[in-house]
Formats: C-alpha cells, structure tokens, sequence
C-alpha cells in the first residue's frame, strides 16, 4: 500500500508479503494476512473456470477464497477512507483568517551550522516548505514566512524550558540471559510547549513581536503605490483600511538544533492529547504509551529537534528490524508539523476513537507524505491537500453550529421563566420545562449554560425542538406578551440561517473551495454578530421585565376536568357506600340463617 503524490492510492497485491508497524502499540500492524494473497484456487484463467464447472469441491474452494479477498479488499478500503481520503480532524477549532505568518524561530546551542542557511545538507528548506504550505491555504489567504537564527544560550529563560524537557525513561533491555536497566532521554514535547507558552524572558518575547510587526509594518511595492496614485486618495484609503482590517494568524515554529546531547534523542508526546488543550502534561502516561517524533504541533504553535545524529531509532519497525529515521534534515518534520497545525493533518495511520483514545493502522504509513518515519517525501499530496482544506472549512461550520446553539440555548433560558404549559403537554414535556425554570432561575450571562449542563446535549435539543418551535406555531404562549414576541423575533432570525448553512455545505460537498470558504467566512462574522446581539437584547429585555412577578399556575381547563372528576368520584363512593350499607340488599359472600 502506498500514497501517491495525486488523487489516488497504490495497492499491490502481487508486492506481499510485508510487515511494518509500531512495537508497543496493541494493533494497527501491517502483516502477510493483512494484504490480499491471490490463492492458487482464484488462478487459472478460462482452464480454471472450466475446471470449476465440472468439480464441485473445487467452485467451493474458489468462492470460499474469493470472498476471503473480498472481505481483506474491503477492510483496505475503509482505512484509506478513515485515515488518507476523509481522516479525522487534528483540531477542531482552527481560526478563520487571511494571512498566515509563520515565524521559523531556529534556536541553536552551537555554532557549527546554521539550520537556516541554504546550501548544506542540515539546512531547512524555506523555499519548498513554502511551496508546500501554500498548497493548505484556502483561495485569497496568504502565507508570509519570518525566518530568524537565535543563539539558544542568550535566552535564558528559553534554556531553561528546554533543560526542564528533557526527561528520561527507565527501560529494561534483554541481552543474552540478564535485563540490563537503561535511561532512555526523551523531550517532552507538551511539557516545553507549556513552558514556551508562560514563558516571561524579555529577550525571548520579542522575537515574535518582532517578527511579527516586520511583516505588518512592510512597506507598499512601487506597483502598489503608482496604482494608489492612479486611483486617488479616496481609493487608497480604502484600500488601506481594508488590508489593516485583515484577519492574521500568527503560528510560530520553534526549531531547536542541537548538539552534544544523547545520540537518541527524540519528542515524545500523547498521541491522544487535544491539541487544542494548554495545560501542562503530568507526566502520567507510561513511556509506552509515548509518540516518539521529531516535530509536535499545538494550536498556536510547532516545535521541532534537529540534531547531527546520522540516525535515531525509533519505535516502528518493518521487514529490516527498527525503523530509523533522520534527525538532520529538519525540512519534513516541519512540514508534517505545520501540516497538522494548519490543515488539522493526522498522520495516515492514526485515528481518533469517538469515546476518546486513538487507533493505529499502518497500511497506508507509507507514502509521499511527510508524516512518521514511513514516509519518504517532503512534500504532500493532493489527497492530503484536499483533507486540509475539507478540515479548515469543517471547522469553520463547526464553530458557526456552536454560536447557533448558543444563540438557542439562551432563548430557551429566556423563554423559560414565562411558559404555560398547556392541557395537551405530556408528562415528559412538563419535565423538561420544569427543569428548565429551574436551571434559568437566577439570570445573569451564564444561565445558558447552565440550562445545557443542567439538560444535557440530547435533552436539550429536544426542548429546543419543542418549546421554540411550538411558539412560533402558536401552540405554546408565554406570560409576557413582550417576553413572546422578542423570542419569536429571534428566533426567526435564527432560522434564517438554515439556507446558508445549507448552500455552505453544498459547496463543500462539491470541492468549490473559493464559494466555500467565502460561505463559511460570511457565516462565522453573521453568527458571531447575532449572538453578540441576541445576547444584548435579552439582557435589555431581563431589564424591563425585572420588574414584573411570574407565577406559574394550572389553566382553567385543568381545574374544570379537576372538579368533575372529584365530584364524579364522590359520588361513585356515596352510592357504594348506600349499597353496601343497605339491610336489604343481599351482599356477596354473606349466607342468609
């Protein structure tokens, strides 16, 4: 199996057996059952068929394994749908924006190269790794690199982080008849990131800032600036406000290139951690349980280890024993983690569990991809294209079906404190509403979140079917006239957003990327305005009505049915009782003398 550099992937049958996998992981390895084998009985051509035809015994074995290929045929199938064509999300909250700069912060302890200067065989190749990230953005983003070389001793604060990282691991290696205990180093990758992130060292903060303001303070080319001429002052202006309202992302890459430190040096990180998380590992995980890598990608940011080591080992293995993999050449392991920070990448052969947790699968670790030691490219393929852009725009209407269910909930919470329930509402209704009251009792900016958390994701999805829908249908009314015509106000507003989700997902559907991106764009700035606003009116309507008093009491027709059933029953029991107290009146089971 393997990944090209286009829209499609290879298989051949005829190239087995093979093996490849990863030595502590419980599944995922590629073996000599886990590829088609073509059987002697599935051979044979026209003579095949004939003799088939005239032995039964024979069409049996061949169906028999015709369907065992069929069956394997499958299974590959679906893992080059669930880990190449359509993986899972990296992160699900990637930012919507209109630059990408990309600060390449190389940070040495020596003075024997430098990683980024071209024309040596340790250097980083800045211009195919912009080249290839280009290749993620989605149409009119652009993408500036910063790149800069820092001294890694004249940051102390940095220096520390990084001393604070390297950790060891206690293995037990057998040799012969006896287990010798061995430290394996390893750098924490969640443990630096967190310490790159709170790290307060006046001479290592602007660095970024720097960088970060070079590219923003650029000046205009001569083009731009005759065209400004050209259009007048009025037009410039304007173009100029609209480049200084455009939205950037700042996403820095740290390259740590070292020398001198233990010869098998690599990252280890959680393969199951969220990679939009903050916080700082416990280093409670098992070194099993460890990715060992050259790159770690975060939301905000990508670490990578360059060292002079020839190669490192690592913890896969194939048909020649351990996997080893290049720690010099800096170029793939950045780009696989930008890939992931950017596009939301996994590696092909990883995938998310929906309880929590990750699969591995190995059948499709080899490739023109720059993920793993596997792969043999620095650079990505357009299946891995297409996913990073599919991934962004996913995101995008991830975050726009959040703010809607935000906007819903806090119209639930308003709505709440006034509903009558009617005659015809079921008991499970009546439930619902009840501890709706009770989790909006109180108010104040966190009481939608508190009628989610007080429901639950399934309860209050059917509440918010119920409650709001029935209002505008006119089958449910609330006490507040005021409070009933805001609600549904907003809530046909919110409606209205239905067709362009729609449209948004269609154009998704169909690769458009242009019309997606510029649908889901124009969705994230409406969504994020009529929550801000939705938010703005109901506390002005809280306000008005702050004063008024709200008692919930049974309608009329609930204490009519109430009185007929208790007089019907009053009286059912008084003639029971006048029979059962009649002299004359032969009663069951009393025997006259």
């Amino acid at each position: 199996m393997w990944l090209s550099a286009r829209r499609y992937l290879v298989l051949d049958v005829s190239a087995g057996p093979c093996s490849l996998g990863m030595s502590h992981a419980a599944g995922g390895a590629v073996s000599a059952a886990s590829v088609p084998q073509i059987h002697a009985a599935l051979q044979g051509g026209a003579a095949g068929l004939k003799a088939r035809e005239a032995d039964a015994a024979a069409a049996s074995s061949h169906a028999l394994y015709h369907n065992h290929v069929l069956a394997q045929l499958g299974a590959l199938l679906l893992s080059a749908v669930r880990h190449v064509i359509a993986p899972d999300l990296h992160a699900c909250a990637l930012p919507d924006f209109d630059e990408l700069v990309v600060p390449v912060l190389a940070l040495r302890n020596h003075a024997l190269y430098d990683p980024l200067q071209p024309g040596h065989a340790l250097s980083l190749d800045l211009a195919r790794l912009g080249v290839q990230l280009r290749k993620l953005l989605l149409p009119g983003q652009t993408l500036t690199l910063l790149p800069s070389t820092h001294a890694l001793h004249g940051h102390p604060q940095l220096s520390v982080a990084l001393t604070r990282a390297l950790q060891a691991d206690s293995v037990l290696e057998h040799t012969g008849e006896r287990y010798l205990a061995r430290a394996r180093p390893y750098l924490d990758a969640e443990g630096l990131a967190h310490q790159l992130r709170h790290t307060v060292d006046w001479l290592a903060l602007p660095l970024l800032d720097a960088a970060a303001a070079s590219a923003l303070r650029r000046r205009p080319s001569r083009a731009e600036a005759e065209g400004a001429a050209a259009e007048g002052a009025a037009s410039a202006a304007n173009r100029s406000a609209a480049a200084e309202g455009r939205r950037r992302r700042v996403l820095p890459v740290y390259l740590f290139s070292l020398a001198g430190l233990h010869e098998e040096l690599l990252m280890a990180s959680e393969p199951g951690a969220d990679p939009d998380a903050t916080s700082q590992r416990d280093g409670s995980s098992a070194p099993a349980d460890r990715d060992l890598q050259l790159s770690h990608a975060a939301a905000d940011l990508v670490i990578a280890l360059q060292t002079e080591q020839q190669s490192v080992a690592t913890a896969h293995f194939d048909d020649g024993g351990a996997v080893r993999t290049s720690p010099r050449d800096p170029t793939r392991h950045v780009l696989a983690g930008l890939a992931a920070a950017v596009g939301a990448l996994p590696p092909p052969y990883l995938a998310r569990r929906p309880g929590g947790g990750v699969v591995y699968d190995f059948a499709w670790a080899t490739g023109h991809h720059p993920f793993g030691p596997f792969a043999n490219s620095s650079a990505l393929s357009a299946t891995s294209v297409d996913a990073a852009r599919r991934n962004a725009l996913l995101s995008h209407l991830h975050q726009v079906h959040l703010t809607l269910r935000a906007a819903a909930a806090a119209l639930e919470a308003t709505a709440a404190p006034y509903v009558h329930a009617t005659d015809a509402d079921s008991p499970e209704h009546r439930q619902l509403l009840h501890a709706l009251r009770a989790a909006a009792v109180g108010g104040g900016a966190a009481h939608a979140a508190a009628v989610v958390a007080a429901l639950g994701e399934e309860a209050g999805g059917e509440l918010q079917r119920r409650l709001l829908r029935r209002l505008q249908r006119g089958a449910l009314r609330l006490s507040s006239a005021t409070a009933q015509r805001e609600v549904l106000r907003h809530f046909a507003e919110l409606c209205a957003f239905d067709a362009p989700l729609a449209d948004a997902a269609r154009q998704l559907q169909q690769q458009r990327w242009q019309a997606a991106h510029a649908a889901t764009s124009a969705l994230l700035g409406r969504t994020s305005a009529f929550l801000e606003q939705l938010q703005a009116d109901l506390d002005r309507l809280r306000q008005q009505l702050a004063c008024c008093a709200t008692a919930h009491a049974a309608p009329p027709s609930y204490h009519l049915r109430s009185a007929l059933l208790l007089a019907l029953g009053a009286a059912v029991l008084g003639g029971a009782t006048v029979w059962l107290a009649s002299p004359g009146t032969k009663k069951p089971g009393h025997r006259r003398q």
